[in-house]
């Protein structure tokens, strides 16, 4: 679009891209959103005696969920409003200065000083004994931390099996996991009343 200087950023026209590009990111973040929060709320509701229950909870999620997406989604709102301000006749050139300009360095600058806080706000959020009572293995060198990050061994892996699995065996898949899941819970009910009746008999 900006090839063909169509997008024309921070105009709110029906004959520009700008406005459907935002609308489109923002269906998309939002969307994010809703997918980590029912990845959280799933989290939640495993058993509360379970370790992974007591370790998800321990890391208190939703402070580092904050920090983390709450810059990334905020900033991104922040800079549409500063555009619609400038769209508005709001912000106004100066001698200097035209819309653009100011509007852009006033999202670096606000910018700026909203990460002194996050930066203040991720000391708590990410304190370093949620990791450490869990006692992880030592890290390895950071030359292999580094190799290890840049090896796209599994991410080639995962997708080669996804692409060579079809619909038809996911969803079969997908049954049988959850004929499993049933089984195990029909035979957890089964022991629990067979202990009532033995209880009763004695």
């Amino acid at each position: 679009m900006q090839k063909y200087n169509i997008y024309e950023e921070g105009v709110f026209e029906y004959n520009v891209g700008y406005p459907y590009i935002t609308c489109l990111r923002s269906m998309s973040q939002t969307w994010a959103i809703y997918c980590l929060a029912l990845f959280y709320v799933a989290l939640k509701k495993q058993s509360h005696d379970s370790e992974g229950y007591q370790i998800f909870m321990k890391l208190k999620p939703v402070n580092k969920f904050l920090c983390v997406k709450g810059i990334v989604f905020f900033t991104y709102w922040q800079s549409v409003l500063i555009a619609g301000l400038v769209w508005l006749g709001l912000l106004k050139r100066t001698e200097k200065w035209d819309e653009n300009s100011i509007a852009v360095g006033l999202q670096d600058f606000i910018i700026c000083i909203e990460m002194f806080f996050a930066s203040v706000a991720h000391l708590f959020a990410f304190q370093i004994h949620h990791f450490q009572q869990y006692h992880y293995s030592q890290l390895a060198p950071p030359h292999h931390i580094m190799f290890d990050v840049a090896n796209m061994q599994d991410v080639v892996g995962d997708a080669r099996d996804t692409l060579r699995t079809s619909t038809h065996e996911l969803l079969f898949l997908g049954k049988k996991r959850k004929e499993k899941d049933e089984d195990n819970e029909y035979s957890d009910d089964n022991e629990n009343n067979e202990d009532d009746i033995d209880d009763d008999t004695l």
